[in-house]
């Protein structure tokens, strides 16, 4: 038997081996050529760079990379591979008074700059003059699968997906031309429906006269509807989502007054929104579990650890100078027939650390348990570093960035492949 030099794709698109001894061309049959089970299986450790120009070679590899279970796979793998690695890729920007930049940024402090502008102005539906309104004051509403969400001006929401390239502008929002002015924006997040295989943005609108309006987008359907169901929340401190996992968003809220007591009114809570179900829900601040701490000051986080719902308690200590931060995860447990039952569980602690160039504030959780702050915010200058929590020490990242996003590159698309795989 020949030695393997190579393995090649005849004209179907089968994968073949091709020996020193032996030519595609002189075999006769199927022999040599792999199964087509392996050869998704190989195709699917591809890169998405390397997959899109697959797609050219033939009919049958472009119907099975544009498959929409092929791209959930592929996600998943890589997903995998980065966590199993412990370095997930962090997308982070950098939004100055005139400049708006995005960057791709992994654990060997390789800071890759990623250019969003030609990949915005090839979407036809979008009309931009000379300098787009987002570079001005674009902000980032969240990332689900590999893909962004931009919001610039209050009123104009794209998706963008850095490794195909495509870039989408949402259609604009129904109460946009009806209310132009009298309405607020209380509360906006980004996320993907795993049943529907649909990418969906979430608002909640409030009126001059106290009444809220919750609408969702679906990028399926290049529409917004109305939810049946609105929450009795209303959102503070934040107008966007705090956190997001496994199609679920996080932001901050309070009860609403109009619809409860006022005596519960001033519990601090926090409101999920499930992309799936398109359902609210509440979750109760864990008051218990953290207790309180004499002559402290204490604000809390939502955050992500491990793909769970997250509290981080900062307290700090004015008169020493330092603070420390307690971490609490959401669980869940089955309660007889009644469901499931939600509870707090204090699990570590960090710090104390010194309040050096103001306060730091813990951004995320890596997967391989690294922690990445960012100091300066106070001062306009913020910077990342990261924290080794079992040796204790920090890195500086070198970079004026903040507000990281874990990102996995994806081949889920945005516009022009989107109506084929949905049928």
């Amino acid at each position: 038997m020949g030695q393997l030099k190579r393995i090649g794709g005849n004209m179907e698109g089968k994968l073949c081996i091709v020996t020193k001894d032996e030519s595609p061309s002189v075999r006769s049959g199927d022999e040599g050529i792999l199964p087509e089970d392996v050869m998704e299986e190989i195709l699917l450790r591809l890169t998405v760079r390397h997959l899109v120009r697959l797609r050219c070679v033939c009919k049958s590899w472009c119907a099975l990379i544009d498959d929409i279970n092929f791209i959930k796979r592929h996600y998943r793998l890589h997903s995998s591979i980065c966590k199993a690695d412990g370095d997930v890729p962090g997308i982070c920007f950098r939004q100055t008074f005139n400049d708006f930049r995005v960057y791709l940024v992994s654990k060997q402090n390789e800071n890759i700059p990623l250019d969003l502008t030609p990949d915005l102005l090839c979407d036809t539906a979008a009309s931009f003059t000379n300098a787009p309104a987002l570079f001005n004051d674009g902000i980032t509403v969240g990332i689900a699968n590999g893909v962004v969400c931009f919001m610039w001006g209050y009123q104009n929401l794209g998706m963008w997906n850095p490794a195909t390239r495509d870039f989408k502008v949402v259609t604009p929002w129904i109460y946009r031309q009806t209310f132009p002015r009298s309405l607020q924006l209380e509360m906006i997040g980004f996320g993907f429906d795993c049943i529907s295989n649909d990418f969906k943005i979430v608002r909640i609108n409030r009126c001059d006269g106290g009444t809220c309006i919750h609408e969702v987008y679906s990028l399926s359907t290049d529409t917004w509807k109305k939810l049946r169901e609105p929450s009795p929340l209303e959102v503070s401190r934040s107008i966007f989502q705090e956190g997001y996992s496994n199609g679920v968003c996080y932001c901050y809220s309070n009860y609403d007054d109009e619809v409860l007591h006022s005596s519960e009114a001033s519990n601090p809570l926090i409101m999920s929104f499930n992309f799936s179900t398109e359902v609210f829900e509440v979750i109760n601040y864990p008051v218990n579990t953290i207790g309180s701490k004499a002559g402290c000051e204490y604000d809390w986080t939502i955050a992500i650890y491990r793909e769970s719902l997250a509290l981080v308690i900062c307290w700090t200590d004015l008169r020493k100078a330092e603070c420390n931060y307690e971490v609490c995860v959401i669980t869940e447990s089955q309660v007889g027939n009644s469901g499931i039952q939600k509870s707090w569980q204090r699990l570590f602690a960090l710090g104390p650390f010194p309040l050096y160039d103001g306060r730091m504030n813990l951004e995320q959780f890596r997967s391989d348990g690294d922690v990445l702050f960012t100091i300066g915010v106070e001062n306009g200058d913020p910077k990342l570093i990261l924290y080794n929590p079992l040796s204790g020490t920090f890195k500086n990242l070198g970079t004026r960035l903040f507000r990281p996003y874990d990102y996995v590159e994806s081949l889920f698309p945005l516009s022009k492949r989107r109506a084929h795989l949905l049928e």
